[in-house]
């Protein structure tokens, strides 16, 4: 068992889910009296510091396509060598699901080992893994929102797994979950490179805004890569855009749209 005095964690989220699975983990591990630093990979200017001995590393993300979001694979790319022995640890939110009383969970593919990979190439050892399935599917150009208390649900089904998970981590332990799935993601790994390449950049062009649009600009303000362009007061997606969905979810007058049947098109192809 390893003694952990300190956790730094590097997050994307775009909806607010992995902001969310970062705040509590956390505050669990601060409950702890372990000292917790969390970092936004979104415009990060400073290149991450190699962890230090005892330092276990943490990243949070969404999972798109099947695959680890671009913004946070890129960032794993270029996250340092270990220096010292290390270890680190991935948790990816996903778009669950709920029909009344059923539960029906999303799926990671090959997201959630992806970076882990990598970093076990960088010389880092894995200390967890864990894919939460649970998280209210935000991904409004597939699939419509869910109601309030559908949502909340999902929610807290997903902090009980969050805590297990997090209490054996926390204590040293081991944790890997998900390992049979990423088997299955490997057989559609070529349709989630497509995606990595080629689809999302067609995603990007099913965004547009409605008639309620005033121009205030809040989309373009909060976009983390910056891929959203006013042009004489209204907003234009450009092909950078991640599909994250937090203009959607950042518009006052609800302004945001995707074109579902385009999205579904993309979804097949």
């Amino acid at each position: 068992m390893n003694t952990i005095s300190r956790l730094r964690l590097y997050f994307f989220s775009g909806t607010g889910n992995a902001r969310r699975v970062t705040q509590w983990t956390r505050d669990d591990a601060r409950a702890r009296g372990i000292a917790v630093e969390s970092l936004s990979v979104e415009g990060l200017k400073v290149p991450p510091a190699p962890p230090l001995t005892n330092e276990l590393v943490g990243f949070v993300f969404p999972v798109h396509g099947f695959i680890t979001v671009w913004i946070m694979l890129r960032f794993v790319l270029k996250f340092p060598r270990a220096t010292v022995p290390a270890s680190v640890f991935a948790i990816t939110t996903l778009g669950g699901c709920k029909f009344g009383p059923l539960f029906v969970p999303g799926w990671e593919g090959s997201g959630l080992y992806l970076p882990l990979i990598i970093l076990r190439l960088k010389g880092y050892r894995w200390a967890g893994a864990l894919p939460l399935r649970n998280t209210p599917v935000n991904w409004t150009s597939l699939v419509p929102s869910h109601r309030p208390a559908a949502n909340q649900a999902m929610m807290e089904r997903t902090r009980r797994t969050l805590s297990a998970f997090n209490e054996a981590l926390l204590n040293g332990d081991k944790v890997l979950r998900g390992a049979i799935s990423f088997l299955f993601g490997l057989a559609v790994l070529p349709i989630s490179v497509l995606y990595l390449f080629l689809g999302r950049f067609g995603l990007a062009k099913t965004m547009f805004h409605s008639s309620r649009c005033n121009g205030c600009g809040s989309c373009a303000q909060h976009c983390p890569v910056s891929a959203i362009q006013m042009i004489q007061g209204r907003p234009f997606w450009e092909l950078t855009c991640e599909s994250c969905m937090r203009c959607v979810n950042f518009c006052p007058r609800q302004s945001v749209q995707a074109r579902l049947p385009v999205g579904v098109v993309f979804l097949i192809f």
